[in-house]
């Protein structure tokens, strides 16, 4: 077989593996080998033009981990992939230079790089994001995770990539022939084995540590609805009364705040006076407080523009709280790059929404404070994200920063199959436990549920279910003040890509000096 051949079916490979982990729950602990084949890909050396290997490895791995994304628009993947490509493309140049022109290990160049690269995703992007981050795959491994509460997920990252890397260490030996208990070898079992043995002693000792108490009562309507009804203009109102019927039928004894899902009613609320009497009628007679997902409206300029908000409304006042929803959706809310054409905007966002429902000309929303529920005899607070922004880590750490007891992340996911579903479940999971606090998520038709401050489903709704439902649910909420990770942020991850960036210009010196 061709070196040119080889190095094809390699990257396919390294593609398919990166991906499985991120397709079937089942696999999470492949994730712990699943880059095994794109490292010996790079760190060989046998192989000529890895770098573009590595956008094509990209492409593959991106495309077939967001593959439901085809239901919205077919070649919706395949676009996903070509432009996050990118960024694996970069990882595969910076990794396959730092390995010819210095000596340092894979056991510190390979987390450092994918900590990078991720963190680029986050903040250095035209859609940030944190989708597919290596992580997300081991959300039910409560023990491991707890380390968040330190690193953020990116220390989750850094240690799948010391078992890779120790791995690779092995075939890279077998493949050029050299001793299996070499120093280089024996130091990446070493480190695998350390670090990953500290984050499951430290998440065993957090599991045996009870430092939650039972907190506010939440109820939550899930109406399950198809995606069809919840868009069309003719049922807006049909919608409404079931989440009024549903709530009512339910009652405000015993409940601190009832939580509708985003778009519980998809129109303009400040211009809907019959649905403003209908809700306030409503909280009075429950004399409970409401979060409710609707359309806003916000100045900007000569014009009036829609926002995504989350309205909360109390039985003194209708409009005590609102949050407008600040990362948007790319192409589905807002349009990069033809957002500042207003012009061209109005025009490609009305043939967007003509086609499929989306308005794309959404206005992003500034801060807004955590709002205040009455429990017993002490107020508590609570965050809102909506829909995508619980997969921004510093959003959530925001709120919690700012005085958050709980989180609150409402959502419509009616557009999209059950595996986006799963992967909303485990980015939610690991806002929870990085902050301390638990998470709820009201969505249209899944996943509804209570997240516990270690990362765990404590409550549910089924899915697939055509009836509308409602859970109630205590919230736990804990006795000890903010983590380090709501208080530092990405402390962590800054300080590895120093320190490793410090020893990468070192070596780069050294070597220059090399005749």
């Amino acid at each position: 077989m061709s070196r040119r051949l080889e190095r094809t079916a390699l990257t396919i490979v390294s593609g398919v593996c990166w991906a499985i982990p991120f397709l079937f729950d089942a696999a999470s602990p492949f994730v712990f080998v699943c880059l095994v084949p794109f490292l010996f890909l790079i760190a060989s050396r046998r192989y000529q033009g890895v770098v573009l290997s590595s956008y094509a490895v990209g492409i593959i791995y991106i495309a077939l981990s967001v593959s439901w994304q085809s239901s919205i628009w077919l070649p919706l993947p395949l676009v996903c992939g070509l432009y996050f490509g990118l960024y694996v493309l970069l990882l595969g140049w910076a990794l396959s230079r730092s390995i010819r022109h210095t000596r340092l290990p894979l056991s510190l160049l390979c987390p450092a790089l994918f900590v990078g690269m991720e963190l680029m995703r986050l903040y250095v992007s035209l859609f940030r994001s944190t989708w597919l981050h290596l992580a997300y795959p081991l959300h039910e491994w409560t023990s491991l995770i707890q380390i968040s509460r330190w690193t953020g997920h990116f220390g989750v990252t850094a240690i799948i990539l010391l078992c890779n890397v120790a791995v690779t260490e092995v075939v890279l030996a077998v493949y050029e022939g050299r001793r299996l208990l070499s120093r280089r070898l024996i130091l990446s079992f070493a480190s695998a084995i350390l670090f990953l043995g500290i984050a499951l002693g430290y998440g065993g000792l957090r599991n045996t540590q009870a430092d939650n108490q039972v907190g506010p009562t939440i109820a939550v309507v899930q109406p399950n609805l198809h995606i069809s009804e919840i868009i069309s203009h003719e049922r807006w109102l049909v919608n409404l009364d079931i989440y009024i019927r549903m709530t009512r039928d339910q009652g405000g004894d015993g409940i601190d705040l009832w939580i509708w899902p985003e778009a519980a009613y998809p129109g303009y609320l400040e211009s809907s006076p019959a649905v403003i009497a209908a809700m306030k009628r409503l909280t009075r007679d429950l004399s409970t407080p409401i979060l409710f997902g609707a359309l806003g409206t916000r100045r900007e300029g000569d014009e009036d523009r829609p926002t995504n908000t989350g309205f909360y409304a109390t039985p003194d006042e209708f409009y005590a709280g609102r949050y407008d929803k600040r990362v948007l959706v790319p192409f589905g809310e807002t349009l990069p790059i033809i957002e500042m054409i207003p012009s061209l905007r109005r025009r490609v966002s009305a043939l967007i929404h003509k086609a499929i429902g989306f308005r794309p000309h959404i206005a992003p929303g500034e801060h807004a404070e955590p709002a205040t529920i009455r429990w017993g005899d002490r107020d508590v607070r609570f965050g809102a994200l909506i829909c995508y922004e619980v997969v921004m880590p510093d959003l959530a750490r925001q709120s919690r920063s700012e005085g958050a007891d709980f989180l609150v992340n409402i959502s419509n996911e009616a557009w999209f199959p059950p595996k986006e579903q799963d992967q909303m479940i485990a980015m939610a999971k690991f806002r929870a436990v990085e902050n301390g606090i638990s998470l709820v998520r009201a969505t249209t038709n899944g996943i509804t549920c209570v997240i516990s401050p270690r990362g765990e489903v404590i409550a549910s709704l089924p899915r697939g279910r055509r009836q509308a439902e409602v859970m109630v649910q205590e919230i736990p909420l804990t006795s000890s003040g903010p983590t380090f990770y709501a208080r530092w942020g990405d402390l962590f991850s800054v300080v590895l890509l120093l320190v490793v960036g410090g020893l990468w210009f070192r070596e780069w010196k050294r070597t220059r000096r090399e005749p």
